[in-house]
C-alpha cells in the first residue's frame, strides 16, 4: 500500500459511531456502506477486502467491474463473486474507493413566505411560524441514523428576484440562521431561485435530498411538475440529478389536514384526483402522479404544525440509509416522461422550462457504450 499505516487503518476500519460510505473515486456515487459490512477487512490479517450484505451502482462488463454512473474501471471481475458483494478496498497498492460521510441535502423552499423580518422594524430574526420550520429541520437527519457519519447541507431557497445575500444582510439577520444550523451540525446556504440549478450542480454527489415547499396555509393547487411548475421544477429536477432519484418532497403549509399521517390510500386518492384533472390550464400534472405512486411525495400538512410527523421522519430515515425508493442511480431519463412530453404545450408560457434543457450532472458513459453495442446495462443493487 502506498500510504502510511495510520491512513490505511482509517480507511479499512469502521470507527464506532462514525459509519461511513464507500464511493466511486471519480463521480462519488455510493457503492457500499460500512453499516452493511458482514466480513470486515483487517490490516493485521492482511485482508484488504470487505464483504457486504448489499452493494450498489456497479456493473460487470467484459471482465471488469465498473461504476454504473461514470463508467470508471474499479477492479477485475471475480467469477466466484457474481453478486459483487466482496469488494477489494485496495488494488495494486492503491485505494479502490473514496470513503466519506453520508451526504444529505435538506431544502426549504420558502416561495413568497417572509423569511426574514426587516431590521429597521426590529422584528427579526423571523416570525414564529417560519422560525419553527428552521428549528425543526436544522437537526432533522443526523438523529435518525445516530451511528452514521452524516454531513447535512441545508439550503433555503426563496423567490425574491434580485435579492442576493449581500443585499439581504443589510435588512435581515442571516447570521442568526447560519448560527442556528451550525449549532445543529449543519451548513446553511441561501439560494435565490434563479440560481437554483447552478447551486446544486456545484455541490458534490449527494446520497439523499429532502425538499419541503414551506408556505403559509392557502388553497391554491399543488404545482410540482409538468404544466404548472415553472418555479419548483428547477429545484425538484436538480435534486433528482444530484441524488440519482433518492429524493423525497412535500408541502408544509396546506390547510386540509395532515396528508402525511394518512395511509398510502390517502396519497393514492390524491394521485387519482390529479390524474383525472381536465383543467389543462391549471393542474394537468401526470409526472406528479407518477412521483406520488413511486413514493417520492410525502404529502402535505398545515403550516401551523411545529414538527414533521413520525411517518415523514421514518420515510426520511429509510431513504437516507438506502432502504427506500431506488438504491441505484437514476438518470434524467428515469424522471416521469410526461415532464418532457409537455414541452410543446408549456412553451406557450414563454419557454420550455428547466426540463427542456436539463442534462445529467455526470454523463452516463456506460449507458452510451451499452447502447452502441446493444447490450442493456442496469445499475445494480446486490443483496446477500
Amino acid at each position: 500500500m502506498g500510504e502510511p499505516e495510520e491512513e490505511a487503518l482509517a480507511y479499512l476500519d469502521a470507527e464506532p459511531g462514525k459509519l461511513r460510505v464507500f464511493r466511486c473515486p471519480e463521480c462519488e456515487v455510493r457503492v457500499a456502506q460500512e453499516a452493511d459490512v458482514c466480513l470486515r477487512p483487517s490490516l493485521e490479517r492482511g485482508l484488504l477486502a470487505a464483504t457486504f450484505s448489499c452493494t450498489f451502482n456497479m456493473v460487470q462488463m467484459d471482465g471488469s467491474v465498473c461504476c454504473c454512473r461514470c463508467g470508471v474501471h474499479l477492479f477485475p471481475f471475480d467469477k466466484k463473486d457474481p453478486a459483487l458483494l466482496t469488494l477489494p478496498l485496495y488494488w495494486e497498492g492503491k485505494r479502490v474507493f473514496k470513503k466519506t460521510a453520508l451526504r444529505c441535502t435538506v431544502v426549504q423552499d420558502m416561495g413568497g413566505t417572509y423569511l426574514f423580518r426587516d431590521k429597521l422594524s426590529k422584528k427579526y430574526p423571523a416570525d414564529p411560524e417560519v422560525l419553527r420550520k428552521h428549528h425543526e429541520l436544522a437537526g432533522l437527519i443526523s438523529p435518525l441514523l445516530p451511528d452514521h457519519d452524516i454531513v447535512v447541507s441545508h439550503v433555503v431557497r426563496y423567490g425574491f428576484t434580485g435579492a442576493h445575500e449581500e443585499n439581504l444582510k443589510s435588512i435581515s439577520d442571516i447570521d442568526f440562521y447560519r448560527a442556528l444550523y451550525r449549532e445543529a451540525g449543519a451548513t446553511f446556504y441561501l439560494v435565490p431561485f434563479p440560481e437554483t440549478a447552478e447551486a446544486f450542480r456545484a455541490m458534490g454527489t449527494q446520497d439523499f435530498a429532502l425538499l419541503l415547499h414551506c408556505q403559509k396555509d392557502f388553497n391554491s393547487f399543488l404545482a410540482w411538475t409538468d404544466f404548472n411548475a415553472e418555479y419548483l421544477e428547477p429545484c425538484l429536477m436538480s435534486l433528482w440529478l444530484l441524488t440519482g432519484g433518492n429524493l423525497l418532497f412535500g408541502d408544509w403549509g396546506r390547510p386540509r389536514g395532515s396528508e402525511a399521517e394518512k395511509e398510502q390510500s390517502g396519497l393514492e386518492a390524491l394521485a387519482s384526483e390529479f390524474e383525472g384533472d381536465t383543467r389543462v390550464a391549471t393542474n394537468n400534472q401526470h409526472a406528479f402522479v407518477q412521483l406520488i405512486r413511486r413514493g417520492h411525495y410525502l404529502g402535505y400538512w398545515p403550516a401551523g404544525d411545529e414538527q414533521l410527523s413520525g411517518t415523514v421522519c421514518e420515510k426520511v430515515r429509510r431513504a437516507v440509509s438506502y432502504q427506500l425508493l431506488y438504491p441505484r442511480w437514476l438518470y434524467l431519463h428515469d424522471f416521469p416522461p410526461s415532464q418532457f412530453d409537455n414541452l410543446r404545450r408549456r412553451s406557450g408560457l414563454g419557454g420550455q422550462g428547466f426540463s427542456g434543457s436539463a442534462e445529467d450532472f455526470v454523463v452516463p458513459r456506460m449507458a452510451a457504450v451499452a447502447a452502441a453495442e446493444d447490450k442493456p446495462v442496469e445499475p445494480t443493487c446486490n443483496v446477500l
